[in-house]
């Protein structure tokens, strides 16, 4: 999903994925950290990600993300 947004697969390996995305305006891509699919995310691990320090998404980004 994150991948539809603009974010890149850095690497991967078996604590998760490293995701990385340039923002306009930023001199450094912003990296992010998700887990493995089989273990569930908690709520705030996932509000974390989608968060201004992370991915700037928000629930609202999250909802157009799941439509699309």
């Amino acid at each position: 999903m994150l991948r539809r947004n603009g974010w890149t697969v850095v690497r991967r390996s078996r604590h998760g994925v490293v995701l990385e995305r340039q923002f306009e305006g930023e001199t450094r891509p912003r990296r992010t950290v998700i887990s493995p699919k089989h273990q569930p995310l908690a709520t705030g691990t996932l509000a974390q990600i989608l968060g201004p320090k992370q991915t700037k998404l928000g629930r609202a980004g999250l909802e157009d993300l799941l439509q699309d």
